[in-house]
């Protein structure tokens, strides 16, 4: 990979990648690799500026070495390797019945809009939140203003946090 290294410590290095800004998943990938990498702490990919900022315990000449060597088809098999984790995490996910374990499970790992798109609800769950749907139209339709005000105030008291 080409590269000028635009700033550097003995603990981190920030550098500006050669070329056209990467994809989401050329970045991701990017990411991957150095991450998986002895010695390397911490990557972040900034896309916008096609910046990388590493922090690690190694030396500089490794680190440069180690960026060099990072070639396209070394990037594409981190791509398709990175895709099948997400295929597999979404096909576990879409086994996910509980809201809160979802929540939970979606905090843990990087999942695309897209690919939750094709999860579908438990009919069951979807019963329960048209009910609880309705039921809160129909309290701010039917209650007067005063009452509305108590209510949600109750709700919001009573809030649990996840």
């Amino acid at each position: 990979m080409k590269f000028t290294v635009e700033h550097e410590t003995s603990s981190s290095m920030r550098i500006r990648m050669a070329g056209d800004k990467p994809s989401k998943r050329t970045g991701d990938a990017i990411c991957a690799i150095l991450s998986r990498t002895a010695g390397i702490h911490k990557v972040r990919i900034y896309p916008a500026t096609k910046g990388l900022m590493i922090r690690h315990s190694m030396d500089r000449d490794t680190l440069i070495g180690i960026l060099e060597e990072l070639d396209p088809e070394t990037i594409r098999e981190a791509k398709q390797e990175l895709k099948e984790e997400r295929q597999e995490l979404l096909h576990r996910l879409q086994r996910i019945q509980d809201p809160h374990l979802l929540e939970e499970a979606l905090r843990n790992h990087k999942v695309d809009a897209k690919e939750l798109s094709t999860r579908k609800l438990d009919p069951a769950l979807k019963r329960k939140m048209r009910l609880r749907i309705l039921a809160e139209a129909g309290a701010d339709l039917l209650l007067p203003a005063p009452v509305q005000i108590v209510y949600h105030a109750w709700q919001l008291v009573t809030l649990k946090s996840f």
